[in-house]
């Protein structure tokens, strides 16, 4: 019985049957002890040795793992809109959303007097917006 790694998938697995482990794939008996407590996305396989990336190496790593974090949650929130009228509730919150700009829009292009507002203050115009049932 052996330990082994997987070069590209990084999976360590103990007491297997070596000859169903290729070792084009799998690193057979592997020092494991350069990246003991080591997040196994900051490994890097050189040869048949496992070892910690640089730090450059782990912002990459950490850089594409953001990228792909912040590109699935712009998918799931077109998803959202997307699926509108059948998610009801994001359809509410976008349709009051809108009342609140063009009130502001009408506020501008009539020259009242206007501050600045926080992201707290616009939300609780949507929530009242909700509340009232204003339309556009």
């Amino acid at each position: 019985m052996s330990s082994v790694y997987n070069r590209t998938t990084k999976d360590y697995r103990l007491s297997v049957n070596t000859p169903d482990f290729s070792v084009a794939d799998w690193i057979i008996n592997p020092d494991m002890s350069a990246v003991e407590g080591v997040n196994k996305k900051y490994h890097k396989v050189v040869g048949d040795n496992i070892t910690e990336m640089t730090q450059a190496e782990k912002d990459s790593v950490d850089a594409v793992d953001e990228d792909a974090r912040r590109s699935s949650i712009k998918s799931q929130a077109m998803e959202i809109i997307d699926a509108e009228p059948a998610n009801h509730i994001m359809g509410m919150v976008l349709d009051k959303f809108a009342v609140v700009i063009k009130r502001e829009l009408r506020n501008i292009k009539s020259n009242s007097p206007r501050t600045e507002k926080s992201m707290s203050e616009l939300r609780q115009e949507v929530r009242d917006a909700i509340e009232n049932g204003e339309t556009i």
